[in-house]
């Protein structure tokens, strides 16, 4: 019997010995370039502008909602190629209080080096539309950002110039 016993803790000392722990190391994240970081932590949230036009006696509104990432995403787009992405957004625009167009599922990322002589404006921001599996959807739209504050930062239109800002006030 003593034998016996002594065959089975053998056998199992051996089968732990064998035995390997998986690694719970997880890659490590690489770090976030800082003006990014400083970017991304003014846009995180809902942002709202308005434009009220005299001659036409209309309200014009832009809701834009930016969810950020904890680090950026590699997608891919027949049209962009290979992108990364540091968030996604929505857009709502609003005509005399009357909601005229939701954009759902838009990427955004970040273009550096803007020529110098837009003052204040030191980069682009990028917009891509989502496709259900992941990918870019579109082209990129750009606009010129600049961050004026915590709670708020100065946008073009689509392919705009500096000369039509907009504010945006984080709600």
């Amino acid at each position: 019997m003593k034998k016996k016993l002594i065959y089975l803790l053998a056998a199992l000392s051996l089968s732990i010995c064998f035995c390997a722990c998986s690694s719970d190391d997880e890659p490590a994240e690489a770090p976030i370039p800082q003006g990014v970081n400083n970017r991304l932590k003014v846009l995180n949230g809902t942002f709202h502008s308005e434009t009220f036009s005299e001659m036409t006696n209309t309200l014009d509104c832009e809701d834009v909602t930016f969810t950020p990432y904890r680090q950026p995403k590699q997608v891919f787009g027949a049209l962009t190629g290979s992108v990364i992405v540091w968030g996604e957004a929505v857009f709502k625009k609003y005509y005399n209080d009357h909601l005229l167009e939701t954009t759902n599922n838009c990427y955004f990322s970040f273009k550096e080096g803007m020529p110098s002589e837009i003052e204040g404006v030191n980069f682009e921001i990028l917009f891509y539309g989502k496709a259900e599996n992941g990918n870019t959807s579109t082209g990129e739209s750009k606009r010129l950002m600049q961050i004026t504050s915590q709670t708020s930062f100065l946008m073009t239109p689509y392919w705009g110039t500096a000369e039509l800002f907009k504010t945006y006030t984080k709600q």
